[in-house]
């Protein structure tokens, strides 16, 4: 039987006669997406209308995601563009995080035909310019929280989301924004330090330190009047639901949409996964790595994962792949995790762990010296890597048995013996 998965914009497609199981979210029935919008921008949830909260701010500053999310930010702005256009000193902070800038074409993608209006009002968040940092304090984890200077002046922040399963953070959007959004470096890599502890799961907020340390540094920053729109986009990157108002509220109730959507019961693990990075999670090895996190959740021990990604931008932030090109890193990660943390640590430690149970396979553009440094064998085609992967497993004196993942950046398998 022939199956797909995407690739660089296109499909690859293969054929095997093994057993095969795709694995692959639901897709409900969807509305018109600006109606989607609309109406919720109509009921707000514990909050004033954006009009409202926008004719009572003063200086008003939205937190936008960059071009590594599928957020229908043009959407929204759309929708707002008529109270928008009466601030005409609004600003807009693209919130990177740790991540590179977005380019000329993901900045249209984030703001759409608005974008040359807009274009002299948007600022792109710098983690490492403490000039631009403002200091609110320590969670109880002891994570120091700076967050740019920019959006802490502001009386109205606007804060614009997709939320979908993170693979440790348990999932992206609400409180996200500001933590690692548009905080500190040392703020990000400090949080992030938790994200090689075990509760540090997809679809896990509570008992995940990574969350719960977030959602405390979000306290030091909820006492600002806050108007956020959370949305849940499903696979295709069609619009399913948002919520508007109370940043929480909106969180919430976006979360139990998408847990809906993206957790998928599956009834055995596999000796060999098919894991695809859709775009945009395929434009580098850093972001790949999510789609290979929820391929582990049903990969049997001592199995075959195949990662599809592209990563046309190359590995992504260095600080992981720097530590696996580390003599020490084959030596073991645990004492990087310790006081001397550093940011990429955590997906350094995850990674060399996958590689100890299983053997990691890619269908990407990345050269041999990348692949070798992370433990990876790489192959030109879907059909090439899971011919090879099946002959290896009948060889062993086993019968392959394949897991498909074709939106392996957002799909969470979750093993349900029966």
């Amino acid at each position: 039987m022939r199956h797909s998965v995407p690739y660089k914009g296109g499909q690859q497609s293969f054929r095997t006669d093994a057993a095969c199981t795709v694995i692959e979210n639901r897709m409900p029935v969807t509305g018109r997406p600006g109606e989607i919008i609309l109406g919720a921008m109509a009921r707000p949830l514990a909050s004033p209308s954006f009009k409202d909260f926008a004719s009572d701010s003063r200086k008003l500053v939205f937190v936008l995601c960059d071009g590594t999310r599928p957020t229908p930010t043009a959407l929204v702005l759309k929708a707002m563009h008529h109270d928008i256009r009466k601030h005409a000193g609004a600003r807009f902070v693209i919130a990177t995080g740790t991540h590179r800038a977005p380019t000329e074409h993901e900045l249209g993608g984030i703001f759409g035909a608005l974008l040359d209006e807009l274009r002299p009002r948007i600022s792109v968040h710098d983690a490492r310019d403490s000039t631009n940092l403002e200091y609110l304090g320590k969670t109880s984890r002891g994570t120091p929280v700076s967050i740019s200077r920019t959006v802490m002046e502001a009386d109205g922040i606007v804060t614009i989301n997709s939320v979908e399963p993170h693979y440790f953070a348990g999932f992206t959007g609400g409180r996200k924004s500001f933590l690692p959004g548009v905080a500190g470096y040392e703020s990000i890599e400090r949080n992030h330090s938790h994200a090689a502890e075990p509760s540090s799961e997809p679809l896990a907020l509570a008992g995940n330190p990574v969350s719960e340390d977030m959602e405390e540094a979000f306290g030091l920053v909820s006492g600002k009047r806050i108007f956020s729109v959370q949305t849940v986009t499903l696979p295709d990157g069609s619009l399913f639901s948002a919520y508007a108002g109370n940043l929480k509220e909106a969180f919430n109730r976006a979360v139990a949409d998408s847990a809906g959507i993206y957790s998928v019961e599956v009834g055995q693990r596999f000796n060999i996964v098919v894991t695809a990075a859709p775009p945009p999670m395929d434009r580098d090895l850093y972001q790949a790595q999510k789609a290979m996190e929820h391929a582990r959740l049903v990969l049997e021990p001592g199995g075959i994962m195949i990662l599809v990604a592209s990563c046309w931008d190359g590995i992504g932030d260095r600080g992981f792949y720097d530590l696996l090109a580390s003599p020490e890193s084959d030596r073991g990660i645990d004492a990087h995790l310790g006081a001397g943390y550093r940011l990429g640590n955590h997906k350094a430690a995850r990674w060399l762990t996958l590689a100890k149970q299983a053997s990691l396979w890619a269908v990407t553009e990345l050269d041999e010296r990348v692949l070798r440094t992370t433990r990876m064998r790489g192959f030109r085609s879907v059909q090439d890597a899971l011919d090879d992967a099946v002959l290896r497993i009948r060889s062993s004196g086993r019968e392959p048995t394949v897991g498909i993942l074709p939106g392996g950046s957002y799909t969470v398998p979750r093993t349900v013996m029966r």
